[in-house]
């Protein structure tokens, strides 16, 4: 505490923490009137400006706030890093008050990473030390949530600029994942509705940040690999809670997670209607409808209002994925996407059909209804898909290129032929029944493909060999 914090970090710091608190973040170059024309005399105040909740920051005078950041983050680096360790030689009394007396030190330095982040969201060390930051702050419980929730705010601002940067969504991670494990203090057990309910909705709001990044800087893996690990730690909060506590605690939190995923799941399709190469968002709806499946299976799971059987359910919610996706088909048969979103389906399909998705003693399923759901599954998938489409594509003529209804045939009969093979590789063949008709279309199809560069040459390689199996 010695020395002053040094002008360009105070300014930005409490142009952040003045309400309105911004909500978008833009480095650009401001013009913004000098009353003296003294560039040295207005520089920091005029390297940014705030109107409401948009805070800008003078691109021309980025280099310059780069330095002094940094300048002032290494020199409290040390200070901070040395006092840290001495807390742990404190007994816990000792150490809360230890770090009551450096309070000042430990708001200096997230002031500095602060502003250090914002213009170099990928120093990583400075997420680190952000991190001893927090633990200390954290170490009193009453104040925790507080804590985590003004880290995600900050995040938030940082992202309106900087969407894509690595640390910064390995930061964010770290920090959700304690804010949701404050759900189940002190008890080791989420026990009430309310407390659910409240979870949800923290969740729900992580994953509309997710979807508002992903919609402004378009293809954000790490949006789409975020949104993933937000799903999957609701369905492990949700299964610790039931190990921990038994069914009957979490019973109230089990529709709220049923319902949470579902509407994940129901949220891809159109997301891919309107971002035909978002191949990252196909995968994601593929991860989140497996562990609604998953969760849907297991012995203690739920299925909704629904009266089917568990995986009666699961093969008729993938039949409707599968027979709503064709509608794309329409517009965007050329768009590989699409094709993945379908391939992905049909393994999850085939994996209820023998049993892979339940979790335990893996159980078959043999019933007249998984019969037939599957055998519908081989000829929809295999013999009329193609036949279909290639009809559609002849009535369409004039809407596609020549480019377009290349890339239409290559990726369908690539489809067809890949999910035939996953067919004879599935392990329950009294289910999916007799295959000769699929395998005479897939004869054809190699057939009339077969001097058609559209075919990579390992699908006609591996495929003839596959048929001659069965």
């Amino acid at each position: 505490g010695d020395l002053d914090t040094p002008e360009p970090v105070s300014v930005l710091a409490h142009l952040v923490k003045e309400e309105p608190k911004p909500t978008g973040l833009e480095i650009a170059i401001l013009h913004i009137e000098e009353d003296n024309g003294g560039d040295l005399d207005t520089y920091p105040t005029n390297a940014f400006a705030k109107v409401g909740v948009h805070l800008g920051i003078n691109g021309s005078d980025l280099p310059r706030l780069a330095r002094d950041f940094q300048r002032e983050y290494k020199s409290l680096r040390s200070l901070f890093k040395a006092e840290d360790y001495c807390m742990l030689d404190h007994t816990e009394e000792g150490a809360d008050l230890y770090r009551e007396n450096w309070r000042p030190l430990i708001t200096r330095i997230r002031d500095a990473t602060t502003c250090l982040l914002l213009v170099c969201p990928d120093n990583s060390t400075a997420w680190a030390d952000r991190r001893r930051v927090v633990l200390n702050l954290t170490a009193d419980e009453n104040h925790a949530v507080g804590i985590y929730k003004e880290e995600l705010t900050f995040i938030n601002l940082l992202f309106t600029q900087h969407s894509k940067a690595p640390s910064s969504w390995a930061y964010r991670k770290w920090i959700f994942g304690r804010l949701i494990d404050q759900f189940s203090k002190p008890h080791g057990v989420i026990d009430t509705e309310h407390q659910w309910t409240e979870l949800f909705e923290r969740i729900k709001e992580e994953v509309r940040v997710c979807i508002s990044v992903a919609e402004h800087f378009p293809k954000n893996y790490y949006s789409w690999t975020h949104r993933n690990f937000v799903s999957r730690l609701a369905y492990q909060t949700w299964s610790t809670n039931v190990l921990n506590a038994g069914t009957g605690a979490s019973n109230s939190g089990s529709h709220l997670l049923f319902n949470f995923l579902e509407d994940e799941v129901n949220r891809i399709e159109p997301w891919l209607m309107n971002h035909v190469s978002d191949h990252s968002a196909a995968h994601y709806g593929a991860e989140v409808l497996g562990l609604l499946l998953t969760f849907g299976l297991r012995d203690d799971g739920y299925t909704g209002d629904t009266s089917l059987p568990a995986q009666e359910w699961g093969l008729s919610l993938i039949g409707n994925i599968l027979a709503s996706s064709r509608t794309a088909f329409e517009h965007f048969q050329f768009h590989e996407v699409i094709w993945i979103w379908r391939r992905l389906c049909g393994c999850l399909f085939l994996k209820i059909i023998d049993g892979k998705l339940r979790q335990g003693a893996v159980t078959k399923v043999s019933s007249s209804y998984s019969r037939a759901a599957a055998q519908e599954f081989t000829k929809n998938e295999v013999i009329d898909l193609t036949e279909n489409f290639n009809k559609q594509l002849e009535l369409s003529k004039s809407c596609f290129t020549e480019d377009e209804k290349r890339l239409a045939r290559k990726h369908s009969a690539a489809y067809s032929l890949w999910i035939f093979r996953q067919i004879v590789l599935c392990q329950c063949k009294d289910v999916i029944g007799d295959l000769s008709e699929a395998q005479g279309h897939v004869h054809k199809l190699i057939s009339a493909m077969h001097d058609d560069e559209t075919i990579v040459h390992n699908i006609r390689v591996y495929l003839p060999a596959l048929t001659k199996s069965l």
